[in-house]
């Protein structure tokens, strides 16, 4: 499931499927340029991932795909909202962040007992 910032991603306490996959794009430039990808889970201001193997599939054209995130344990664990972003560095090690504006939005909900 791709998602954007104006969506929330729901997942079940401890689950690890499905990944997360966010589409990055709105760029000038070629995204199959980039050298690193990153992904970072926050809550309430405390890191609770740092994905910097996350992949990249590229879409229709240059400027746009999407990063994909494994869940591992312990990521989601905690009950709540989690804010995420990606990262990536261009050549020259230039960072850019996405979603430019605000964060996309991790829901973790309660499984049943």
């Amino acid at each position: 499931m791709n998602f954007n910032e104006d969506e929330v991603f729901y997942i079940k306490q401890g689950d690890l499927e499905p990944p997360l996959e966010i589409e990055v794009g709105g760029v000038s430039g070629n995204l199959t340029q980039v050298s690193d990808w990153l992904v970072i889970g926050s809550r309430n201001g405390v890191e609770v991932f740092s994905d910097s193997g996350a992949s990249f599939t590229p879409g229709s054209t240059t400027n746009v795909g999407t990063v994909k995130h494994v869940w591992a344990a312990g990521e989601t664990d905690e009950l709540g909202d989690m804010d995420i972003e990606v990262r990536a560095v261009w050549p020259g090690d230039r960072p850019q962040t996405f979603p430019p504006r605000n964060y996309c939005r991790v829901l973790v909900s309660k499984k049943l007992p």
